[in-house]
């Protein structure tokens, strides 16, 4: 069996950066900027099944969280809140966040987020869609 690597993926709206280091911080994989219509293709071949996969809760985080899931031997969701306290410095860019996720998973000091089943996901959006559609009823009235 190969061993681990770890891999930080910083997840933007149009695109990603990933990058993977080793258990003993050593950059296995450089920071690449990869576009999310080509991610999936993208992670079958460069992704391996003993991978530990880093990610930062952001809007579409479970969509790739959903995506990895079956590729990786695990994915990790980083809390964003205590992420940035760990992390705050100087140099903020997309190569750089990517790089801290993964080393910080490889450090094992990543603070992650509970991550709910699909149909508790799937109830959350209904409930959130259900109080647009009240926001919006109550703007039309006014």
């Amino acid at each position: 069996m190969t061993a681990p690597r770890y891999v930080g993926i910083d997840i933007h709206k149009r695109h990603m950066t990933v990058a993977a280091v080793s258990k003993q911080q050593h950059e296995l994989l450089a920071p690449q900027k990869v576009s999310i219509h080509l991610f999936t293709d993208w992670a079958h071949k460069h992704l391996e099944p003993s991978d530990r996969v880093a990610i930062e809760a952001t809007m579409n985080s479970w969509a790739i969280h959903d995506q990895l899931t079956s590729i990786v031997h695990q994915v990790a969701v980083a809390n964003t809140y205590k992420l940035k306290m760990i992390t705050s410095s100087a140099s903020k860019t997309d190569r750089h966040d990517s790089l801290v996720l993964a080393k910080l998973a490889a450090a094992d000091l990543l603070p992650t987020v509970w991550v709910p089943p699909k149909d508790v996901r799937e109830l959350r959006g209904t409930t959130q869609h259900r109080t647009q559609l009240i926001q919006e009823r109550g703007s039309t009235q006014n």
